[in-house]
């Protein structure tokens, strides 16, 4: 950011300027008074309240809660893969703890990422002045979709999961009732209520197989993690409900402004575009200028040159 205004002035002075413009230049707020640039040295006086920086560290906060919710959907997808390849007891016992566990801390992070973006709502129009509220709700806005975003990618992830156990809960079952179709399959699969069945075949007698005790053993097991991924979906599920007030009234500012920067880009390119050509015509005009003014001499001069030897 650039204060021009400034410049008008030291022009108005007859003090020299640089007007260039460099992309990399960045804004930091600097003892709540200024905006400084390290490189530079450019310092410009900003009308914003001393709110204003705690309001941006909250949204820094936010931003950090929605990476930690990025990265637990990047975890339960690397756990679903471990998943398919586990062969013992043990590692599936493992993989299923370490799920439970990702999935509490992750969900704990998604309640406190909803309370501050929730408490945050009303301090968006608190700016000591319009440039600062539209600061403020620009930030805002965009911390808030990328919320929403994150949560489904969570939600997407848990689903995927769920899934996966349930396909392979599924194949388990088949080596137990090998004269179940797949819709019979499918429901007891689903059910958790089912287990108490399944508990029921385990103390039976006649699994005499070890690879059937183990597939009772691992559906067990299963029917735990399906539950914890059900509860933990219907709360995202909620989450979101309360989110779609300020997501539907706000996303449509937020694509606006998205849609209206990338115009913006564009249209700077473009005039840089033409720039360039006008640039590229001038330097070729100038050159057709001095290779005509060129032939006109010396025709000039192939003219004159006989007249005055003949006079002399």
């Amino acid at each position: 950011m650039f204060n021009r205004t400034l410049q008008l002035k030291d022009v108005y002075n007859g003090v020299p300027c640089d007007f260039s413009y460099n992309r990399e230049f960045l804004i930091t707020t600097s003892e709540n008074k200024f905006i400084a640039d390290s490189n530079f040295g450019v310092m410009v006086e900003t009308t914003f309240s001393s709110d204003f920086t705690k309001f941006m560290d909250e949204i820094e906060t936010i931003k950090k809660m929605i990476d930690t919710i990025e990265e637990g959907a990047r975890s339960i997808t690397k756990l679903m893969h471990l998943n398919t390849e586990v062969v013992t007891e043990k590692q599936r016992t493992d993989i299923s703890t370490n799920m439970n566990a990702l999935i509490n801390r992750t969900n704990m992070v998604c309640t406190q990422c909803k309370e501050s973006t929730t408490s945050l709502q009303k301090f968006l129009d608190k700016g000591s002045s319009s440039t600062e509220n539209r600061m403020r709700a620009n930030a805002y806005n965009v911390a808030v979709k990328h919320f929403r975003n994150a949560l489904k990618r969570y939600q997407t992830s848990q689903i995927d999961y769920k899934k996966s156990i349930t396909d392979k809960s599924k194949r388990q079952l088949h080596l137990i009732y090998p004269e179940m179709d797949e819709e019979e399959l499918d429901k007891l699969a689903n059910n958790p209520n089912a287990q108490q069945t399944v508990e029921q075949i385990a103390r039976s007698n006649f699994l005499g197989n070890v690879s059937l005790r183990d597939a009772v053993s691992n559906i067990q097991g299963k029917y735990n993690d399906i539950l914890a991924l059900e509860q933990s979906m219907e709360q995202l599920k909620q989450m979101m409900v309360e989110l779609a007030a300020v997501v539907s009234y706000q996303g449509e500012l937020i694509d606006q402004i998205e849609h209206n920067a990338l115009k913006a880009v564009d249209y700077t390119g473009r005039a840089n575009e033409q720039l360039q050509k006008a640039q590229d015509n001038k330097k070729k005009g100038s050159k057709l200028l001095t290779w005509f003014t060129a032939i006109v001499v010396l025709v000039g001069l192939g003219i004159m040159i006989p007249i005055l030897l003949k006079i002399t």
